[in-house]
This record gives C-alpha cells, structure tokens and sequence, in this order.
C-alpha cells in the first residue's frame, strides 16, 4: 500500500505544481504596445561630449 501512497502523492505534487502554468495558458496574450521614439542628442558642437583624457601611465621602474 505505501508504493501506491507515494504514486498518488507525486501525483497530486505534479499536478499542484502545474496550476500556475494552467492559469498563464488561460489568460489572452498582451497586445504588442509600440514604444515611444527617444529623441536624439542635436548633432551640434555643445552635445558632443568632450573627449576623454587619460592620464599618462609611466613605466615601472
């Protein structure tokens, strides 16, 4: 009698397992939305990031 206990036990823990997924397949799948448009930097000299200056490495000694 306990192998058929633990049948029916996994059983029920399969199944209880699976009702999330269940419920996800039962909802209507979202429309897809467009995003907004992002604006874009001007292409002019105050936009432009300055150029990095790295410091000099000096070799070991």
């Amino acid at each position: 009698m306990r192998p058929l206990g633990r049948v029916v036990s996994g059983v029920l823990a399969v199944m209880v397992l699976l009702v999330p997924s269940a419920q996800a397949r039962a909802d209507n799948d979202p429309e897809p939305v467009t995003w907004p448009k992002i604006d874009q930097p001007d292409t002019g000299d105050q936009s432009d990031p300055a150029p990095v200056s790295w410091p000099k490495v000096l070799p070991a000694e």
